[in-house]
């Protein structure tokens, strides 16, 4: 029987040379390098159970990572403390900022209560008193006149008139004065009235023409009205009276042309001072108020409405400030000072 040389190669053991394969030799470090780096590691995180002298029973190695988990806790512990210290500082802030816009606002209140209450005083003290009573007697003289020239006519005789230049001047002057205490009001809240400084620019001129006005109506007066004597009833025998002319259709239509211009004044000055009523009391109180008060619709455009809106209030300082006479006035006024001042720098 003949055997098969191949398959009796194959079932012997055949030495092999490792140092003659280079690729077994470097698995087989590979290996080895492994087994020694396992090794360490092995030692470095187990637990020893050698005892020694120094030591006790049992040892536990610790390692950088047994304290990560407390610094952590102490970490955000320290955070959170530190968060909800500054959400306490950040509410305090908030409260005290809201407080101190309310306090704000309590301040500004009171203030325009006290500014709308002292508008009343000015605007009462004006309007019951001195306006009625110079546009009275602008009526009754003007009717006393008219009376008097009838009765000439029927019976060429005229009894002297009562009215008295001192007491017309003196109600004229005054009414001026309270008038004046309207731009004191205006400056004394200044700032607390944007916007109004129109109603300066227009009580000043109508404040202005009223003293020309009057000026006129004066030299008119003192021409026509009786002069009383003041020493009758002091002396025996003077008459009771220094002057008493005769009044006629020329005196009556001197009066009605010295009167126009006081009166068309002292309708404005009436009419603006009504919308500054109007004005304050939409701008003080209407916060508190349930609805505005209405303007003034004038169907006369000598008596137009003063206004505080940014539509016509800068077209109205300018027409004051150019177109009025007041406003000329300030004007010129305002280029004198300014020559003196630069002619006294210059010596």
């Amino acid at each position: 029987m003949q055997k098969h040389p191949a398959l009796i190669a194959a079932s012997s053991p055949v030495p092999t040379n490792t140092a003659s394969n280079p690729v077994t030799a470097s698995l087989m470090q590979a290996d080895d390098v492994s087994h020694k780096t396992l090794g360490s590691l092995h030692e470095a995180r187990t637990i020893s159970l050698q005892p020694s002298e120094n030591d006790f029973p049992v040892r536990i190695t610790s390692t950088p990572s047994d304290h990560i988990g407390p610094s952590i806790q102490i970490a955000v512990a320290i955070l959170s403390a530190a968060a909800s210290a500054m959400v306490i500082i950040w509410q305090m802030r908030k409260q005290k900022t809201l407080a101190d816009i309310q306090h704000r606002a309590n301040i500004k209140a009171e203030l325009r209560l006290d500014a709308y209450r002292d508008f009343q005083i000015v605007n009462r003290n004006f309007c019951d008193t001195n306006t009625v009573n110079v546009e009275n007697l602008i009526r009754f003289i003007r009717s006393a006149f008219a009376g008097a020239i009838e009765q000439y006519k029927d019976i060429h005789f005229q009894a002297p008139l009562p009215q008295r230049l001192p007491v017309i001047m003196d109600a004229i002057n005054k009414h001026n004065r309270d008038a004046i205490a309207f731009i004191f009001f205006l400056e004394r809240y200044d700032s607390l009235l944007p916007r109004f400084e129109v109603y300066n620019w227009a009580l000043n001129s109508a404040l202005h023409d009223i003293q020309q006005a009057s000026i006129g109506l004066y030299s008119v007066l003192s021409k026509w009205l009786p002069i009383d004597n003041p020493n009758y009833g002091k002396v025996l025998g003077v008459p009771e009276l220094l002057y008493a002319p005769i009044i006629t259709e020329e005196a009556l239509n001197e009066f009605n042309l010295a009167a126009a211009p006081l009166e068309k004044s002292l309708g404005q000055l009436q009419c603006w001072t009504s919308d500054l009523a109007m004005d304050l009391q939409n701008h003080l109180l209407g916060d508190y108020a349930d609805q505005q008060v209405k303007k003034r619709n004038p169907i006369d455009n000598t008596f137009f409405t003063i206004s505080i809106g940014p539509d016509k209030n800068a077209e109205q300082i300018k027409y004051f400030k150019e177109e009025t006479e007041w406003g000329r006035h300030y004007a010129r006024v305002n280029q004198e000072v300014a020559a003196s001042l630069k002619a006294g720098q210059n010596k």
